[in-house]
């Protein structure tokens, strides 16, 4: 029996590595290399205001910071009253939709309040022109 068992669980790993090569192999021709360091910025994006929001969006006249310590290529600006810019370069557009961080080609701002849950509510990602 406990040649049987080490049959079974090296093919069961064989199978699970197999499976996870496949599914990078499919990521990388179905997501060129641009679409995933877009996808990375609006998921950099999203950590951001997600943050901001549970650290200052209690406070009833938050007080942001001037600078946060954010990825390379992404911008931030306080804007007062616990409004705040982010910005970033895209290497693709995304029309709007449910669920996704719309964008044009290039710079990017979104303006937040940290009363807001802009990654819960695509209506509340205010894309803005690019100032910072």
């Amino acid at each position: 029996m406990p040649g049987l068992l080490k049959v079974l669980l090296i093919a069961t790993g064989s199978f699970i590595a197999i499976a996870v090569a496949g599914a990078f192999a499919l990521a990388a021709v179905f997501f060129p290399p641009s679409e995933r360091r877009d996808r990375d910025r609006e998921i950099a994006l999203h950590a951001i205001a997600q943050t901001l929001h549970e650290r200052y969006g209690k406070e009833r006249s938050p007080s942001l910071p001037l600078a946060i310590a954010a990825p390379a290529g992404i911008g931030y600006r306080n804007l007062g009253n616990g409004e705040y810019q982010l910005c970033t370069t895209f290497e693709n557009e995304r029309p709007g939709g449910t669920g996704t961080w719309a964008h044009r080609l290039g710079r990017n701002c979104f303006q937040f309040s940290v009363h807001d849950r802009p990654w819960m509510d695509p209506s509340k990602r205010r894309w803005i022109f690019p100032t910072c």
